[in-house]
């Protein structure tokens, strides 16, 4: 869990240092993830956590030494020990999206584990 807790940070924080900046967030992933063998999740982690903002009705809040609540929820998500609160209130459809996201990640983490260290330069 401390492995996908360290990735789910540091690509978070990737892309809303990328979304603050009006830069584009999949460039960036990408970027970062590469120097773990994940860049393929890219698109997967833009997606997720664009869905995750829809369904939150705020921008993801990231932490800075420690996770933040946003992002243990989204790691309780995809570990499946979570579930979105009962307090956030969106459409059907917007969950539905974002169960799908969660299951294509998981699917994708699975078929291409990233490695938990940085690759050699």
């Amino acid at each position: 869990m401390d492995g996908m807790i360290d990735l789910l940070t540091t690509a978070t924080r990737c892309w809303r240092l990328a979304r603050d900046q009006h830069a584009p967030t999949q460039q960036r992933l990408h970027a970062v993830l590469a120097t773990r063998h994940g860049e393929m999740l890219a698109p997967v982690f833009d997606s997720i956590i664009r869905l995750l903002e829809a369904v939150l009705g705020r921008p993801i809040a990231v932490g800075d030494l420690a996770p933040s609540e946003d992002e243990r929820l989204l790691a309780g998500l995809l570990d499946g020990s979570r579930t979105c609160d009962a307090n956030v209130h969106c459409s059907a459809g917007l969950a539905a999206a974002l169960d799908g996201a969660v299951k294509s990640m998981r699917i994708m983490m699975t078929m291409s584990p990233p490695s938990s260290a940085a690759a050699p330069a």
